[in-house]
């Protein structure tokens, strides 16, 4: 039986297999395979293909892969000067909403209680979006630092600018995250000029097992790797040659195909998602919030109820679109994003 045109399923909870939320389900379908139905957003069955009807069910725990963030560290940052640490697991002291908690039984984590969601907020020009971006550059340099840029470029790194020494200091980016059933660290430090240290650990058996660690020598003008036999892993000298100063050794292992640090690449790659409000994602954009400010009823109550709160002195708000002077559009395009 075909599908009927133009019906719809909504399936109700946390989106599918998200990075921090390790809920998943799947759709009963044709022998084609299962497909991922990201709950809470409306789905098109003339996509996948299959019969009507069609069931939502909730995966088995066994099947479940869990994919988190535990703990994200900056330093010498754009406005970080000192390091900073956003970290998600949860407070011992307080007991209260387990339904946000996420319950982590790795080897090395027996019983570790993660936080699904995190707020970051302060004033105006606090460090909120460039705690983000931060977290965006690490991901940039894992995906795309290998292929994305010339042998020669510079890398875009933007250290703390109000001090003399940290101008010349390289930033560092630590990241510890479970990927499928495994916890790792990445920490990376950079400048413009090269990537400085390199490092990623793994915890198979809760044990910390360094895979590599690649620190730039200024007197050799190379990289020093080390461990010499790193544990259950295999450092392959021909993508060691190959890695340019100006990119990561995960980064360009990836690009050759190497097996073992593939779900590291893919965990950033895929899984590690991060949407900008003023980009094109229309549930979260600057044209769907004027869209829901136009709306009378719950959605424009919705904004204004948000503005009153927020104390900014705003009684009603409205939006309109009006064209502007091409001067006007290359002003805005010249003002830089800090």
């Amino acid at each position: 039986m075909s599908t009927p045109k133009g019906l719809r399923i909504k399936a109700q909870g946390w989106p599918a297999w998200g990075p921090t939320l390790g809920r998943s389900w799947k759709i009963n379908s044709t022998p084609k395979g299962l497909r991922p139905v990201y709950a809470g957003h409306e789905v098109n069955l003339d996509d996948f293909q299959t019969d009507f009807p069609i069931k939502i069910a909730r995966l088995p725990e066994k099947h479940r892969l869990l994919t988190v963030i535990i703990e994200f560290r900056v330093q010498n940052h754009r406005s970080f000067h000192k390091e900073q640490t956003l970290s998600m697991v949860a407070s011992n002291y307080d007991k209260s909403l387990p339904e946000s908690l996420i319950t982590v039984d790795l080897p090395g984590l027996p019983e570790t209680r993660l936080i699904k969601a995190a707020a970051v907020y302060g004033p105006n020009a606090g460090g909120k979006t460039n705690l983000l971006q931060a977290l965006r550059f690490l991901r940039w340099l894992v995906v795309e630092s290998a292929t994305g840029q010339k042998p020669e470029a510079q890398l875009p790194t933007e250290p703390f600018r109000l001090d003399r020494e940290a101008t010349e200091s390289p930033t560092l980016l630590e990241l510890t995250f479970i990927a499928g059933k495994t916890r790792f660290e990445l920490a990376v430090a950079v400048t413009k000029r090269r990537i400085v240290q390199e490092r990623l650990v793994a915890f198979p058996n809760g044990k910390a097992q360094t895979w590599y660690d690649r620190v730039w020598n200024e007197e050799t003008k190379g990289f020093d790797w080390t461990p010499v036999k790193p544990t259950d892993f295999q450092r392959d000298p021909g993508i060691v040659e190959k890695t340019r100063e100006n990119a990561l050794f995960l980064s360009t292992a990836a690009q050759w195909n190497n097996a073992q640090v593939s779900i590291v690449y893919q965990w950033f790659a895929k899984t590690l998602n991060l949407s900008n409000l003023a980009g094109g994602f229309s549930g979260l954009s600057y044209g769907k919030t004027a869209e829901m400010v136009n709306h009378s009823g719950e959605d424009r109550k919705f904004i204004t109820d948000a503005l009153r709160s927020a104390d900014l002195g705003l009684a009603e708000v409205d939006a309109k679109r009006i064209k502007v002077s091409p001067e006007i559009e290359k002003m805005f395009e010249s003002i830089p994003n800090i």
